[in-house]
């Protein structure tokens, strides 16, 4: 696994590293499923393989961000959906 792991992270951590617009587009591409699942991967490998477990953090993070702006675009475009949720959160349903 250990190895499986340095090796996704290596191809996924390089559009990271290219650019605010490069990140973008390459995040774009891949469906939030997908995302989510890579994410997972990286929080997996960082238990197997301390010795880099700051790059496999920053994939990880880059990943949450997206799924994270994804979100927050879905909630936009959606706002009887927001205010369903300010309405539990008020209440406390959390």
């Amino acid at each position: 696994m250990k190895d499986q792991c340095f090796s996704d992270m290596k191809v996924w951590l390089e559009p990271m590293s290219e650019g605010l617009s490069e990140f973008k587009e390459s995040m774009n591409s891949i469906s939030a499923e997908e995302l989510s699942k890579r994410r997972y991967e990286m929080a997996q490998c960082h238990a197997v393989d301390a010795a880099h477990s700051h790059e496999y953090d920053t994939v990880a993070n880059g990943y949450n961000a997206a799924l994270q702006s994804r979100m927050e675009d879905f909630i936009r475009r959606h706002p009887d959906l927001m205010n369903q949720f300010l309405k539990e959160d008020a209440a406390r349903g959390r």
